[in-house]
């Protein structure tokens, strides 16, 4: 979506949250945009240039078929496609200019200033904490999930 400024598309921000009481993450976007939220599908629309921010979601539910909050946003990095098996990320393609970093204090990223084409994604990996809930399996107990940035146009 283009803002009041020119051509230049609108931030955005992710909320980021958990679904219910899991270990995946819910997301939602400034755009009133409800991403895929539909099982392992974790899908943002995004338009060249946008710049994109990853927060915790601030509305947070007390019912648990919604969304439970997540501690801390602790890495986002560009998932790689691997071979497999199984296959990983086959079709991921680079949409962000690199892995998204803090700015004051908020994971910021960047979407390419010309679009690789409508519908084309990337893959990237968030991995976050959840209060007294440890992920046994990673070395710095942070829990791990795969969302997609694709390209409205």
């Amino acid at each position: 979506m283009s803002g009041g400024n020119g051509n230049k598309p609108t931030p955005i921000k992710i909320f980021v949250s958990r679904q219910g009481n899991s270990h995946k993450l819910r997301l939602r976007d400034s755009l009133n945009d409800d991403p895929t939220n539909i099982g392992d599908d974790l899908t943002t629309l995004v338009e060249a240039g946008n710049t994109i921010q990853w927060v915790l979601d601030p509305n947070i539910s007390s019912d648990p078929q919604k969304w439970f909050p997540i501690a801390e946003i602790k890495s986002i990095i560009k998932a790689v496609p691997t071979p497999g098996p199984p296959p990983q990320y086959q079709n991921s393609i680079p949409v962000l200019v690199e892995d998204p970093k803090i700015v004051d204090g908020v994971w910021t990223g960047t979407v390419l200033s010309t679009s690789p084409g409508k519908d084309k994604f990337e893959n990237y990996n968030v991995g976050f904490t959840i209060a007294n809930d440890p992920n046994p399996d990673d070395p710095n107990g942070w829990w791990w999930d795969d969302p997609k940035i694709k390209m409205k146009a």
